[in-house]
């Protein structure tokens, strides 16, 4: 059969051997920089450090049987975390965590990166073997295999190993592409693309995005080589994207209830980027991003994946052995990648229409696999040949390096003299009669590789936590099994001090509801909620980009109105009590709060579902707002404190405040622009960093006898923030007034998961059930065995309706598409085995030979 032909004919030795060498290239490397498991070091840096290993410790307990696949309270203020699975876990590599305890995370990431690069460099010698009919020479198939595995891409994008799945894949969907020109059955594009998009959607569309380019560049060979028929290339384009959307269909289970969730936050509108035009980089870059140690920032791209790479390349373009034809279609293709870097339209389609603003150019492998594709082409002529005026290469480098070239020396002269001693070895005029020459080339692009990966390497030592990471989670477990919410209960728990949070009190660490199972406030996805970001924002816990509330103290109006009962603090604040029987660890006590209003509880019909507003900057007269409402009477939980200014110069501002003896004290200074290099000092010592990214704007005031300092240091001034500056006070009887009078109102909860809870309440007439539990479409609301439509209160939380006397509540979530779903990716599984019947043939049977 067809299918076992491909899987035979493969040259396995050298495949298996592009992949070994690669992982023996990374092991090695690994255990000399002290990653895990070897040192205190390891790839889950940036946002794998701040994020996966708690998405990581959730996909665990999910295994395992403690958490839920959909609604989940551990995140944010509860929330479907489906997209949260379908973008970071769903690769099946990830089941391995199994194996692991949480407070190991980071050897079985680093294992991820592991098999990962060398799945990049398998798949992709494996394509190459076949595209050019084996007869490219074992060591350049080797070689370009280990290139594509350990380039640039792969090695900065390893804090992203999500995104590594689409890079493996990438060869496989292309050689799918080759089948269906070859005439074969269609599956062979199929089955890769679909399992791209699940394992990671993201990487999957830019797979699937760039395969459609792929045919354009597959049909221009096919012109070259067979003169066929538009009719035909009709027909290859008709099989290629009905390919597309069966692979995409297939996945409708799982994308039907994502997109869903996300239109509840990042694509909830249309980007109007999308039209702007403009050119935003220097191609000139990319020749210097071919260097070692280069790294992709906005514009400036790195392409670098080996020197045999850029070798073949400049041997095709400059050789006379294809046809000048071939050559512009080829130049046209790589101008075209290039500019999908720099020219705005492409760069914010192949961002699949995001602007993205980090971890530059999340595409930018499809433009290396050209040129490795391209190499792999002038490698695999019976006759290449190797000018020696390519040595002008290095010299252009260093030269660069002078004018102004953003990159080390060691890099640039180890890229040159690797370049040069594989150039030396590729003009040897008896190349092809020697045994170990050969080998020869597959030692120094190891050496050049293994440069380039040791340099990238290095530049991330400054992330050593693995320990530390091992014993926090250790300690954070105990700590937080003290405090969980036993079975049936239902109350939130906040913090102060996150894994790793700095000196001056910056953290992006919101995750940890997730990683230790407990309900809580904060999150930090690329998955969020917007109806929840911007309450919290309007009550002091600000809303810092798209993703992410900055919770890094507890405003105890905010906090007693969202149901958080313990807060973990590494400072005491006001009102909240220590909690004796709690376990302190990683420098935190445990802190009770005694105004925690219930989960749910009865109020007027008469209040109001929305107090937003857009233009409110005070989040203290917010809140009072809201508490004044929602209790039907004047109840201002904040009071303002006085305070006097004092300005030393535009740079040093110093306010002087008298409060009460009892109550938190908290500022704000309302800031529109970030201003690095802003702090805040209080006069017990405590620096706040203050404006800037990760900042809070609502900031803990520490007191003594009332009296407090706040002095405000910046590089730059902030007029406007320093004009509006609020200081406000907690009025505890006021707060413990509420929570009584919501406590004698409470209806009683019982969860029995995250996705079933339970209330029982009497009602009046003229009242209905303010909870403080997130709307969202996913729940179905019973109430005496009748569904009811929730009402949401600032598009935030559920006001259920009640029936006068006595009412039991069900409230259950479900995934509303996933039947949708379900059906639509059985339909297109039907679809698949009916078109792969369809063959397509071309006119030549010389169709593969592109030197025609």
């Amino acid at each position: 059969m067809k299918e076992n032909i491909l899987l035979r004919q493969t040259r396995w030795r050298s495949v298996i051997a592009s992949s070994i060498g690669t992982m023996i290239i990374l092991l090695c490397l690994m255990a000399f920089h002290q990653y895990a498991p070897f040192g205190n070091n390891s790839f889950a840096q940036v946002d794998a450090h701040i994020q996966y290993m708690d998405f990581f410790s959730y996909l665990k307990h999910l295994l395992d049987g403690e958490a839920s696949y959909s609604f989940s309270f551990d995140r944010g203020l509860g929330s479907n975390v489906w997209a949260i699975l379908t973008y970071y876990l769903f690769s099946p590599w990830n089941l391995l965590v199994v194996f692991f305890r949480q407070e190991n995370l980071h050897v079985f990431y680093d294992m991820l990166v592991v098999i990962k690069l060398a799945l990049s460099a398998l798949t992709m010698a494996f394509y190459l073997d076949h595209r050019f009919a084996h007869r490219l020479p074992a060591p350049f198939l080797i070689a370009l295999g280990m290139s594509f595995g350990l380039m640039q891409y792969n090695l900065e994008q390893a804090r992203n190993v999500m995104w590594l799945d689409g890079v493996y894949l990438l060869p496989l969907i292309l050689l799918g592409i080759y089948q269906i020109r070859m005439g074969r059955n269609l599956l062979y594009f199929i089955i890769p693309s679909a399992m791209a998009v699940l394992f990671n959607w993201y990487s999957g569309f830019i797979d699937l995005l760039f395969a459609g380019v792929w045919g354009v560049w597959e049909v221009a060979l096919i012109r070259q080589a067979t003169q066929c028929s538009w009719k035909c290339i009709g027909r290859f384009f008709f099989q290629l994207f009905t390919g597309i959307l069966l692979a995409v269909g297939v996945n409708f289970v799982f994308l039907l209830p994502t997109i869903a969730e996300l239109r509840l936050g990042r694509i909830s509108s249309f980007d109007w980027n999308i039209l702007n035009l403009y050119w935003f980089g220097d191609i000139t870059s990319v020749f210097q991003g071919l260097t070692w140690g280069a790294f992709s920032k906005v514009r400036y791209v790195s392409l670098f994946s080996g020197s045999l790479v850029l070798l073949g390349v400049l041997g095709f373009f400059f050789g006379s052995s294809y046809p000048k034809k071939i050559k512009v279609y080829a130049v046209l293709l790589l101008f075209f990648l290039i500019a999908t870097f720099f020219w705005f339209p492409l760069y914010f389609l192949f961002s699949l229409l995001k602007d993205v603003g980090s971890y530059w150019y999340r595409y930018s492998y499809i433009a290396i696999f050209f040129l490795i594709w391209i190499a792999g082409a002038f490698f695999s002529l019976p006759q290449w040949r190797i000018s020696k005026w390519f040595a002008l290469v290095p010299v252009l480098w260093i030269l660069c390096q002078f004018i102004g070239m953003d990159n080390s020396w060691w890099n640039v002269i180890g890229t040159s003299l690797a370049f040069s001693a594989i150039l030396f070895i590729l003009s040897y005029r008896r190349l092809e009669q020697s045994h170990c020459i050969p080998y020869l080339i597959v030692l120094l692009v190891v050496l050049d590789l293994g440069g380039n990966a040791y340099s990238m390497m290095q530049s991330r030592d400054i992330y050593r936590y693995v320990a530390s990471y091992h014993d926090y989670v250790l300690a954070e477990q105990e700590q937080i099994e003290s405090v969980r919410p036993a079975d049936g209960e239902l109350y939130r728990i906040t913090q102060t001090k996150p894994f790793c949070t700095t000196s001056t009190g910056l953290t992006a660490n919101y995750n940890e509801g997730l990683a230790y199972l407990y309900p809580t406030v904060a999150s930090y996805t690329s998955s969020p909620v917007n109806a929840q970001l911007l309450f919290l924002n309007f009550l002091g816990y600000h809303l810092n980009g798209e993703n992410m509330n900055i919770v890094d103290t507890s405003l105890l109006g905010a906090d007693s109105l969202l149901g958080v009962r313990y807060v973990l603090s590494d400072y005491a604040i006001p009102g909240l009590e220590r909690d004796a029987d709690s376990v302190p660890a990683n420098q935190k006590e445990v802190y009770r709060n005694p105004f925690a209003l219930p989960m749910a509880f009865r109020v007027s019909k008469a209040i109001h579902l929305q107090h937003a507003d857009t233009e409110m900057e005070d989040p203290f007269i917010f809140t009072n707002r809201l508490y004044a409402d929602l209790f039907q009477k004047e109840l201002d939980v904040y009071r303002p404190v006085p305070f006097s200014r004092a300005n030393l110069d535009d740079h040093h501002v110093t306010f002087y405040l008298q409060a009460k003896t009892q109550g938190a004290v908290y500022g704000n200074m309302p800031f529109d622009q970030t201003q690095d290099g802003t702090y805040l000092y209080f006069n017990d010592g405590t620096i706040q960093a203050y404006a800037r990214w990760l900042s809070p704007s609502t900031f803990f005031v520490p007191t003594k006898n009332g009296k407090a300092s706040v002095r405000w240091k910046s590089a730059e001034t902030a007029d406007d923030a320093l004009d509006k500056v609020q200081f406000y006070q907690v009025d505890e009887s006021a707060l413990q007034a509420a929570a009584d009078e919501a406590w004698s109102r409470a209806a009683a909860i019982r969860r029995d998961s995250d996705r079933e809870l339970h209330m029982e309440v009497d009602a009046a007439d003229d009242e209905v059930l303010f909870t403080s539990l997130p709307a969202h479409p996913g729940w179905r609301v019973t109430c005496n065995g009748k569904e009811v439509k929730p009402e949401s209160m600032d598009y935030c939380f559920m006001v259920i309706p009640l029936e006068p006397g006595h009412n039991t509540i069900t409230l259950e979530f479900g995934v509303s598409t996933l039947r949708n779903g379900a059906l639509l990716s059985l339909l297109a599984l039907i679809l698949c085995f009916r078109f792969s019947r369809i063959r397509l043939t071309f006119d030549s049977k010389d169709s593969g030979d592109e030197r025609h």
